[in-house]
């Protein structure tokens, strides 16, 4: 969040506007080899964690399909890209960076080794901050493409030293590739990309039709009042993380109980928390950012609505998976994603920033439905059962 910040604090609204742009078209881009680090690394290598004569053979094999992955992905988008005109150097670095820090994510991850993970986020997110005020901010670099390469490259100084010193066991062994490891791991990777697939269009749909509809300018706009109503996800994510494992060893006949007690601390702190923020954000956005970044009262009163539903979708997730129905949870985003292309192709073209903020909010409002219904549903069956 500081660096976004820091970054529209430097930049006009066109700037900033492209380089959230652009950042948006590399995690398109690396749409499928994201999921592959992050979530297939981890759930393979933690499974045979114990059974170091397996792992050599196992990483090949997922080391394979994330090249392979990760060729097809700049196969098939470098010609898109040129024909559209958005192809630049930045994309392709992100998009490499991303790729990247997310395999060894996901290798960290499956070995349980916490401790690497987190000096690798916290090494190479101060990296990133500290770069970008020294080279944009001080000495006045306003550069965009800087930008994104400083974005994009971060991560590499942090996973170089970190495998210098505290080595992840890495090996690849071409005469140990099989066909039908190779598709078990696709088996169990197609849902994973089609939740995937849902939340990262999900989330990028806005800014791909304000630049399409508008300018990279309303880009930079509605990017910034995001940003800021990011504060109010801070309260989900500690809510989340400890309703998810209490979800997973309570009795099902508690979860209902423990979900509403969580909400309504939720909602109780949001309230709180918007009374301050909305008589402040029109006064302090022009003062730090400048008057060109200011948009209407509506636009961060949705984004505020649209960070609080977020929370509680998340919460009504967490208690979904915690209660093994990962599925339900990924259906809910496909219809997230649907409604916010629906309504943002009809309202962008309409008010702008106000009718993107307006669709990203129907969406999550249209997951929270979905979750809500199945909830109250399992409850209900169990009550008839018992």
């Amino acid at each position: 969040m500081l660096y976004w910040l820091i970054l529209a604090r430097a930049f006009n609204p066109d700037s900033y506007g492209f380089v959230q742009y652009t950042i948006t078209l590399a995690t398109l881009v690396a749409i499928l080899a994201q999921p592959i680090g992050q979530h297939v690394f981890a759930r393979y290598i933690g499974k045979y964690r114990q059974e170091p004569e397996v792992r050599p053979a196992l990483l090949t094999n997922l080391l394979a399909v994330l090249g392979a992955v990760f060729t097809a992905s700049l196969i098939i988008a470098v010609p898109i890209l040129a024909f559209f005109g958005e192809l630049n150097l930045g994309v392709l670095v992100v998009f490499a960076g991303i790729s990247l820090f997310y395999a060894y994510w996901g290798l960290a991850n499956g070995m349980l080794y916490a401790g690497r993970l987190t000096l690798a986020y916290l090494a190479s997110n101060l990296l990133q901050l500290a770069a970008t005020f020294a080279l944009i901010n001080l000495l006045g670099i306003q550069s965009p493409l800087l930008a994104l390469l400083i974005y994009g490259c971060s991560y590499l100084p942090a996973l170089a030293l970190l495998q210098r010193f505290l080595p992840l066991p890495l090996a690849f062994h071409p005469a140990l590739i099989a066909r039908e490891t190779i598709k078990d791991i696709l088996n169990f990777s197609w849902p994973v990309w089609i939740s995937h697939i849902a939340y990262t269009v999900g989330a990028a749909l806005p800014i791909l039709l304000l630049n399409y509809f508008i300018d990279k300018a309303a880009v930079g706009v509605f990017s910034l009042a995001l940003t800021l109503s990011a504060l109010f996800g801070v309260v989900s994510i500690g809510l989340s993380t400890q309703l998810m494992p209490t979800i997973a060893g309570a009795p099902r006949h508690k979860h209902l109980a423990l979900l509403k007690q969580t909400l309504l601390l939720l909602l109780v702190i949001s309230a709180l928390m918007l009374l301050i923020y909305l008589p402040l954000v029109r006064f302090v956005v022009p003062l730090v950012f400048g008057a060109e970044y200011l948009t209407s009262l509506a636009t961060y009163g949705l984004l505020t609505a649209v960070a609080i539903a977020n929370c509680v979708n998340g919460l009504l997730a967490a208690v979904q998976i915690g209660g093994g129905h990962v599925r339900i949870e990924a259906g809910s985003r496909i219809v997230n994603l649907a409604v916010t292309a629906g309504l943002g192709w009809l309202l962008v073209p309409q008010i702008g920033v106000e009718g993107a903020a307006a669709a990203l909010l129907a969406g999550v409002i249209a997951a929270i439905l979905i979750n809500t219904y199945v909830v109250r549903r399992r409850v209900k069956s169990r009550n008839e059962t018992a």
